[in-house]
């Protein structure tokens, strides 16, 4: 965003690619196979659906298996849907969550990462609270001690001269970014 006398300033609201690549980042492993195993279910009824559907324009012509396959298409169909809605709905809500008790800005500097929020309330951390940090497509994640527990920090609106500050300020703090 802006280079300041005390350190290079960003914002701290996500917008909905970020939340979406935050939602990625913290997910466990157990919810993603979850996850895989629902759609696997999912993925099975519509190739099962495809077939009888191949199979009845085949045998019995298109307007017969259309009517014939319509009921049983309609309950596949609207597990897809609830499924798709809820995973948009799940990760509005994450970023709705993350954006209400996020800070406004975060100012970096040789020393610490400081915050601001709208109402006032700033706080700070010096870079020996954190042990690495992580750079995704559109943000930047500072891990902490406690498992679970990242800051984020969005570089969607970074320019590239201030992206390399970011970097060049975080190597010297925390050392080289952790591969995923």
């Amino acid at each position: 965003m802006a280079f300041t006398t005390s350190g290079l300033e960003l914002r701290g609201k996500l917008n909905g690619r970020e939340t979406a690549e935050t939602e990625r980042f913290l997910r466990s492993g157990l919810s993603r196979v979850r996850n895989g195993v629902r759609w696997t279910y999912v993925g099975f009824f519509v190739v099962i659906l495809g077939w009888f559907g191949v199979q009845g324009v085949k045998h019995f012509g298109i307007l017969n298996t259309f009517r014939n396959l319509l009921p049983m298409s309609l309950p596949i169909l609207a597990v897809i849907g609830v499924l798709v809605y809820q995973r948009q709905r799940a990760r509005a809500k994450a970023g709705r969550v993350y954006n209400s008790a996020a800070p406004d800005r975060f100012r970096l500097n040789s020393t610490e990462l400081s915050w601001e929020s709208a109402n006032g309330a700033k706080g700070m951390a010096p870079w020996g609270a954190y042990h690495g940090w992580r750079e995704g497509k559109t943000v930047i994640f500072l891990l902490t001690p406690d498992k679970g527990r990242v800051v984020i920090l969005p570089k969607t609106d970074l320019s590239p001269v201030d992206l390399e500050m970011v970097w060049g300020t975080l190597t010297a703090a925390l050392g080289p970014s952790r591969a995923r």
